[in-house]
């Protein structure tokens, strides 16, 4: 395959702005979603949604009492009433504060919210009930009342905004089952209406006890720990010889895997043989036994066959190993060169969550748009009325819709970080001089350059990271249309398991499809960062490097594959150690359990960890890039002129080795002009040129169109101000009667 050779362009003289087009698109798309959320806001009762609906579908601390309800039995009610202890009248307003009155999620209104619990009351007045329960005239028994869910056990809560949250599900779940078996003995907690509430929630009731008295612990370790674990082995990666021995670590432990996994084999093979003689087919083919045992045995071998096989892989691309090594410590380098970039993930976090709040706003007051339905749900026997939303067919066309520009707006996040980054190790690599201590240098690839590189990428590029976003999310869309195809399937128990399987197939095809557009827009991203390219010729210029280079790439997103995720286990295991002695030396045993606590900490040093790996996972695949683009720049010239990192000089080789001899003097012939931002290739004479030479040229050109536009205005201004005289001639003639 030939070499698509022109030269990088990192000084943005000759960028342009690429594919407007779509960053117009995404643009109009935010537009539309906050018209969505103005034109919802307009038209829904979003005070029902903030501040809660009891149970006959009343606004707290908005509606009145005498408002129109939708159940029967508060239909008639007289007024003076005491509800809930406190004496209202038919005009009052509902009390602020919602509390749930039943276990189908029914709430009232009340003035606050209780602080204790009373789960044996002796009078009606003890409970919470619903207002058509008159505590002075009835004659039922509290427990009664609680067991057909007219009212409920007064239960410990702590306020939020204005819900009443309890403080333990678990009691109060449980308090509601024992009630309803005493009074009914076939309710068992196996066909319990809400068993399935208590399943598991004491653990979690404990977790978030915990998670609450040891939040600052949690947070400074799994996200502060984390992040300075993640600087120091930045910091490491810039040592000498540690980006080599991590990098063979993370080679050497496949194999080093594959026959541990083997001897695990082998060894539970060993321990359910008892007598060797039961591997002889004839007497043991009819045990179980030795069925097992055959297939530990053909799985360890097998093991054993492939860690000998990728041994000999890695012997047979061990250059192709040295090169993703120093492909990895050269990007360590520029990070350590312009450390700012570690933080640009942070940056992208903070851009996230505030569209993400915009967002959530729009689906709060698109949801306040639905109309209340009465429905009924069985609890212990009896059906409870309730009430739920329905939506209209615009409303429901808006949610598919703000599921869209949610995922295509992530997707445009991640992009344009990759851009920034990808612009910013080109401009690294490409720099004549890496040696901050010079004067200058500082300018040129230093925290300075990173900062303006960030307002070029977004200045010239955000069109094609939403051109590139727009079919990741496009992709990601028909997923979301077939898993809500698949549950609506489950939901209606349909028989038709060949429309299953037919809708699995395309969600397993999708996701593959996601995947390669990922790599895709990576490599092509990578490219725009370098040439200044629109996204469709970049996803071509980088299918094709990648296809020249395959062995290549592919070895070093393998080896740096590794060595990420070595990074990430390194990160997550220093924050949960840290930790471990956090917990212990401030709170040791007020803790129910720490375990939970432990893999919080994990799962968030292991997002921290992502964000760290994401950066130097994007300049590793610049520098591979780059480095190839240089290397391929050197065809048919005899002045080398190469920028890359002094370690990366010995990993030169002759990318003209595999060009025929005819095809490298069409090269030669027909050299691109230093012209990257927009992609040109213009021919050049049928002559040898060098870099130099190019340069010298552009320059020379450049000056005779300025010279060129300089004369054109001049003559330009020249003849206006003939035509001015000319004109002032006439008038004058005519002052004076000459045409008369």
């Amino acid at each position: 395959m030939t070499p698509h050779i022109r030269f990088p362009d990192t000084t943005n003289k000759n960028r342009k702005c690429t594919d407007l087009l779509f960053l117009l698109l995404i643009l109009a798309s935010w537009v539309v979603l906050l018209v969505i959320g103005v034109d919802a806001y307009s038209k829904g009762d979003v005070n029902g949604l903030l501040y809660g609906r009891d149970y006959a579908g009343r606004t707290c601390g908005f509606a009145h009492y005498s408002d129109s309800i939708a159940n029967s039995e508060s239909a008639s009610l007289s007024f003076p009433r005491v509800i809930n202890n406190v004496l209202t009248q038919e005009s009052d307003s509902l009390p602020t504060f919602f509390y749930y009155v039943d276990m189908v999620g029914n709430g009232v209104c009340l003035t606050g919210c209780p602080s204790s619990d009373n789960f044996s009351p002796t009078a009606v007045n003890q409970l919470i009930c619903k207002d058509f329960v008159d505590s002075a005239s009835t004659t039922t028994s509290p427990l009664e009342l609680v067991y057909s869910s007219k009212c409920i056990f007064q239960y410990d809560t702590f306020p939020f905004l204005t819900w009443c949250i309890p403080k333990s599900l678990t009691a109060l779940t449980s308090m509601m089952n024992l009630n309803a078996q005493s009074f009914d003995e076939t309710v068992t907690p196996a066909n319990l209406g809400y068993d399935s509430v208590t399943t598991g929630e004491g653990v979690a009731e404990k977790f978030a006890e915990d998670l609450y008295t040891a939040r600052w612990t949690i947070l400074f370790s799994g996200i502060g720990g984390a992040s300075i674990f993640g600087f120091i082995f930045f910091f490491f990666l810039s040592i000498p010889l540690v980006v080599g021995l991590f990098s063979w670590l993370a080679v050497l432990s496949l194999p080093v895997l594959f026959v541990g996994i083997g001897m695990a084999c082998w060894w539970a093979r060993d321990q359910i043989m008892e007598d060797a003689k039961l591997l002889d087919p004839v007497p043991a083919a009819g045990k179980s036994d030795y069925w097992q045992n055959r297939a530990l045995i053909i799985t360890s071998y097998t093991l054993y066959a492939l860690a000998g096989l990728f041994v000999l892989l890695v012997c047979f691309l061990r250059k192709r190993i040295v090169l993703a090594i120093q492909v990895t410590k050269a990007s360590a380098s520029s990070i350590v060169t312009m450390p700012l970039m570690v933080l640009y993930p942070f940056i992208q976090l903070l851009g996230w969550l505030i569209f993400v709040g915009v967002w959530t706003f729009c689906l709060f007051v698109l949801a306040a748009t639905g109309d209340l339905v009465p429905g009924n749900l069985e609890v212990y026997g009896f059906n409870i009325p309730y009430n739920y939303y329905v939506y209209s067919d615009e409303a429901k066309r808006s949610f598919w819709y703000l599921l869209f520009v949610y995922l295509w707006t992530c997707e445009f996040t991640r992009a344009i970080g990759q851009v920034t980054l990808s612009m910013a190790f080109s401009k690294w690599y490409f720099a004549p001089d890496k040696d901050l201590s010079k004067p200058g240098v500082q300018k040129d690839i230093g925290n300075r350059a990173f900062l303006e590189t960030i307002f070029s990428a977004m200045y010239f590029h955000t069109g094609t990271a939403a051109f590139g976003s727009l079919l990741i999310a496009i992709v990601q869309f028909l997923r979301a249309i077939f898993s809500y195809i698949q549950k609506k399937m489950h939901s209606m128990d349909a028989n038709g398991g060949l429309v299953k399987a037919i809708s699995c197939c395309c969600c397993c095809c999708l996701w593959c499809f996601e995947k390669f557009l990922q790599f895709i827009n990576k490599n092509a991203y990578v490219q725009t960062a370098i040439f200044g390219s629109a996204f469709c010729a970049a996803a071509m210029d980088a299918f094709s490097l990648v296809m020249r280079n395959a062995a290549r790439i592919l070895a070093v997103e393998f080896v740096s594959s590794f060595m990420f995720f070595l990074m990430r286990i390194w990160v997550v295991s220093a924050s949960v150690f840290l930790s471990s002695y956090l917990l212990e030396y401030y709170y040791g045993s007020t803790l129910n359990s720490v375990y939970g606590l432990y893999v919080l900490v994990a799962f968030l040093g292991w997002i921290v960890a992502g964000l760290f790996s994401n950066v130097l996972e994007m300049g590793v695949a610049t520098v591979i890039q780059c480095f190839v683009v240089d290397e391929e720049c050197q065809i048919g010239l005899d002045e080398i002129e190469r920028h890359c990192p002094a370690n990366l000089i010995k990993c030169f080789s002759n990318v003209a080795e595999g060009v025929e001899e005819g095809m490298k003097e069409e090269i030669k012939r027909k050299r691109d002009r230093f012209s990257v931002g927009a992609g040109r290739n213009m021919e050049m004479a049928d002559e040898d040129v060098t870099v130099a030479e190019i340069r010298e040229r552009e320059n020379l050109e450049r000056e005779n169109k300025l010279r060129l536009k300089e004369e054109k205005k001049g003559k330009k201004k020249k003849r206006k101000g003939k035509e001015k005289g000319e004109r002032r001639v006439v008038t004058g003639l005519e002052e004076e009667g000459y045409f008369d």
